[in-house]
């Protein structure tokens, strides 16, 4: 087995090795994964929060290859829809790849790439750019302010702020079509939504709309729900947010995306169909 990284900007995961084949998930750029198999054009991975499939070898930067600074530098995290990455400092310059939300780089080598005296892997640059590095080895340019040096977690202890986190993450992704395996603004699917989010908070739940043992989710009561905990259905998951709503990627005529719909029978976005269908809650706090 070798441990490599996805170079494509988005690498799609099929059940099978075809690209005519269900699409199971998508592995974003910089994320690890564990080749376990390779057949010709193809490899089957397992991805570092647990979910496998196929992807095309193309997509991959193998250990033996990818450069060192994927394993001693800073990584920085994608958090806007989408970001460029451009060969020089400037809007101007042509881009190397355009990331979306959820990606890695890493940062650039100390003194190279940030406009700042005393610049090195964290600094923060002065003219609003950050030189980082690709997992293919190319260095480029990013915005800064579509960057973060580091995901939201639950070392802080405060649980209530990472709810509130989760559920304004949750809601970047509104309007976003629906797509079936699909994880970025680009298209989504209910489990897509739900894994992303909590993975950018640094959370690994299970890639698919059901809890499995093993991952940081368990089921709860309806009494015990609060804001950012999911709600389980037949083949769907979705977000609850508070005040008898909740956010979810659906592929309902009409809604074809991220929505907001309600569980009170009183509200105009209320969806009978789900509300009666719920099978159980889970939270991971």
């Amino acid at each position: 087995m070798n441990i490599s990284h996805i170079k494509s900007a988005v690498a799609p995961v099929y059940v099978k090795p075809d690209e005519r084949a269900e699409l199971a998930d998508e592995v974003l750029h910089g994320m690890e994964v564990t080749v376990t198999e390779t057949a010709g054009e193809w490899c089957l991975i397992q991805t570092y929060y647990g979910y496998g499939g196929y992807v095309r070898a193309v997509d991959i930067e193998e250990e033996s290859t990818y450069p060192e600074i994927f394993r001693t530098h800073e990584k920085l995290y994608v958090i806007s829809s989408f970001s460029d990455v451009k060969a020089e400092r400037s809007y101007q310059s042509s881009s190397l790849v355009t990331l979306p939300r959820g990606s890695i780089v890493a940062a650039e080598a100390e003194g190279a790439g940030n406009a700042k005296e005393d610049a090195g892997v964290g600094a923060e640059p002065t003219d609003g750019w950050r030189g980082v590095v690709l997992a293919d080895g190319r260095s480029g340019y990013v915005r800064a302010s579509s960057l973060s040096a580091s995901l939201l977690d639950m070392s802080g202890g405060d649980e209530d702020a990472l709810r509130e986190a989760i559920v304004s993450l949750a809601k970047e992704y509104l309007g976003v079509q629906y797509r079936w395996g699909g994880k970025t603004p680009l298209g989504i699917d209910c489990s897509g939504l739900c894994s992303a989010v909590y993975l950018m908070c640094g959370i690994i739940i299970y890639r698919d709309a059901r809890i499995e043992d093993g991952f940081s989710m368990r089921k709860i009561g309806k009494r015990e729900v609060k804001k950012g905990d999911l709600i389980y259905f037949s083949g769907h998951v979705a977000m609850y947010i508070g005040e008898e709503r909740y956010i979810h990627a659906t592929g309902r005529a009409g809604s074809d995306g991220v929505v907001i719909n309600s569980l009170n029978p009183a509200h105009d976005d209320y969806r009978e169909d789900l509300a009666k269908g719920i099978l159980y809650y889970g939270s991971a706090f």
